[in-house]
């Protein structure tokens, strides 16, 4: 399981890393490249800030990421809902989004997209004469890869949301097949497996396989070719060429963004794929450090991958409701010990606190409840799964919950003597800034709100509001 989430994790953050250090030579040719960077670029702040860069911040990723982020949020066990996927895309396109192509936004402008998306999509393609093939969809396929079942029929799908062209759609289920193989089985696909996926699409696919295949060198794939470099089968092929050549994710990563072209997407879906081949513990920790928004980005892939792991991991009924049931037990005493440590460790700063309360946690499921519990719990649910892997998943699903919540705060005995020798007059100044506030629901907020900023500010008092110290109780 952890080589599978690991793997993952890898397939996520490839994606992003290759977008962002790729924007740094998106649209430029080759020359240009080392003009700009005549040692090559391999780090974030290296990006040169032109009319076009300059617009995003350094280690920033662009389109190609964002469309991969509006998919992820639609899993249901297992499957993506294509259906919202398609209200996902509009609402990102309606927001004005930076780097959006040309054939995307066509689609994605039509005021009847959401209810009928294949249809727009297939109109724009015939409307061009069925030339059109862009590596949109490509940019965006690599997280369709991770699910367990089914994954060709959902990349032809969410393919087909935007691009019609059957040779975006094999280009899709050709990442995506690679993804999910060495995902879930530690397999990498032949070229002529590759080969094979490609002719149940489109003839034209073959050629590109072979140069990938073929060429020694990344240069022979021409990526900075001027009147096609958004074309899809050219960003497959510099994909297939870190596949099959690159050694490591590094060196995937700077063959493919040091070419110029469509750099940002050639990269996206590049580096996925060897995010994917070489796992997460792989990547140099500079890239995924510097990544712009690294911790928001953490949190929705490492939720997603964690949802999907459990999905997958518990996908019977009785698997789930044994889950739900120890759960119910479990929660009550995970908080408690949550409580009462902060309780006893109130003069801690909160990087200090989270780091305590992950330690309590693992102790808690390593010593307190361990495998031989854990298998009495499932055994009264009667699941008959490993109690290991159970125990796990519960680990994980706490650690995750406790990183996101706001944690509870304290306030000592000192500090609420000193309060009780200003009340009064405290009082007064509360009742006098909220005087025209009406007292009907939610009013305990602004009053919380007012006293703990006046506190503070006059008379030099730390004091934590009933909802930050029971974060877990909703007030009106």
């Amino acid at each position: 399981m952890k080589k599978i989430e690991n793997r993952m994790l890898g397939c996520l953050y490839g994606q992003a890393i290759g977008d962002a250090l790729g924007l740094g030579t998106e649209f430029l040719n080759k020359n240009e490249v080392l003009t700009h960077y005549p040692n090559g670029l391999s780090r974030y702040e290296d990006i040169i800030q032109d009319a076009h860069r300059r617009r995003w911040h350094k280690g920033a990723w662009t389109d190609d990421t964002d469309m991969m982020l509006c998919i992820l949020p639609t899993l249901d066990a297992g499957q993506f809902n294509v259906r919202e996927v398609a209200q996902n895309f509009k609402d990102w396109h309606d927001g004005a989004p930076m780097g959006i192509g040309r054939h995307m936004s066509k689609v994605l402008c039509f005021a009847d997209y959401v209810d009928n998306p294949e249809w727009c999509s297939e109109t724009m393609w015939k409307y061009a004469r069925l030339h059109n093939a862009a590596n949109g969809a490509l940019m965006r396929t690599s997280v369709v890869g991770l699910v367990p079942e089914n994954y060709t029929e959902q990349a032809e799908a969410i393919c087909k949301l935007t691009h019609y062209d059957p040779r975006c759609v094999g280009s899709c289920v050709i990442a995506t097949s690679i993804i999910h193989n060495l995902v879930w089985h530690n397999k990498l696909l032949s070229y002529n497996e590759i080969k094979t996926i490609g002719e149940q699409y489109d003839d034209r696919i073959a050629e590109w396989i072979d140069l990938a295949y073929q060429s020694e060198d990344i240069a022979k794939l021409d990526l900075d070719e001027p009147n096609s470099i958004g074309y899809t089968l050219r960003t497959l092929a510099a994909a297939l060429w870190c596949y099959w050549h690159a050694d490591s994710f590094e060196s995937g990563l700077l063959a493919v963004v040091n070419e110029g072209g469509d750099a940002d997407t050639n990269g996206a879906i590049s580096c996925a794929i060897l995010g994917a081949k070489y796992g997460y513990n792989s990547i140099p920790k500079y890239y995924i450090d510097n990544l712009h928004n690294e911790a928001m980005y953490r949190t929705r892939v490492e939720d997603f991958v964690h949802q999907l792991i459990m999905d997958h991991f518990c996908n019977n009924s009785k698997e789930r409701k044994a889950f739900q049931q120890i759960n119910c037990i479990l929660h009550n005493e995970v908080e408690q010990s949550v409580i009462n440590i902060i309780s006893q460790n109130s003069s801690l700063d909160e990087v200090e606190l989270r780091i305590l309360v992950e330690q309590i946690i693992e102790k808690y499921f390593d010593h307190t409840i361990g495998r031989e519990k854990m298998g009495k719990m499932l055994s009264a649910t009667g699941c008959l799964c490993n109690p290991a892997t159970f125990l796990e998943k519960f680990k994980k699903e706490y650690l995750m919950y406790y990183r996101k919540v706001s944690l509870p705060r304290v306030n000592s005995n000192a500090t609420l003597q000193k309060i009780s020798y200003i009340s009064q007059e405290l009082e007064k100044r509360i009742d006098e800034i909220l005087k025209d506030r009406p007292k009907g629901l939610g009013f305990c907020h602004s009053y919380w709100a007012t006293k703990k900023r006046l506190l503070f500010e006059v008379y030099g008092i730390v004091w934590y509001t009933p909802a930050e110290c029971n974060p877990f109780i909703k007030y009106d």
